[in-house]
């Protein structure tokens, strides 16, 4: 519970709203819904979330890697239907969809702050194609990578 609370301290000191802070806000509020999920199991549903949540702070690190879900989820000692099922339990959503979304809100951020190619930033954020990278950016943010460059102009 003290990560919980040091999570939502985080969250109120940012009193300048931004569309960059909204970003972090979304994420500090996703690690805050797995902190709190996990504080209610018993404990071997807390060792398993435990794990989940160990590699949920690995994917918030390695966003940018390739991910092989099998291998992922042997090295946190979890089945792949579990890793599936548990993080749609805690997240809401599906391991590569939680994963798309964190690509996505980085290449937000650097498509507002940097002046890197719309193609090199889908890179750098883990998208093996820029194509596929702008389908998914307007879908989730309801606009083209390149419209949203041009806002913070």
């Amino acid at each position: 519970m003290a990560q919980a609370l040091q999570i939502v301290t985080q969250m109120k000191q940012q009193e300048v709203w931004s569309l960059e802070r909204q970003a972090h806000q979304e994420q500090l509020f996703l690690q805050l819904l797995v902190l709190l999920r996990e504080a209610g199991h018993n404990d071997q549903a807390q060792d398993q979330e435990a794990r989940l949540h160990r590699l949920l702070d690995w994917l918030n690190e390695h966003y940018s890697e390739d991910v092989e879900w099998e291998a992922l989820a042997d090295r946190f000692s979890l089945s792949l239907r579990t890793l599936h099922r548990q993080m749609k339990q805690q997240t809401g959503n599906t391991p590569q969809r939680y994963l798309n979304r964190l690509r996505l809100l980085q290449a937000r951020h650097l498509l507002r702050h940097s002046d890197m190619r719309i193609t090199d930033i889908a890179y750098q954020c883990g998208f093996g194609d820029s194509n596929h990278f702008s389908t998914l950016f307007r879908r989730e943010f309801g606009c083209a990578p390149r419209a949203e460059r041009q806002q913070m102009m």
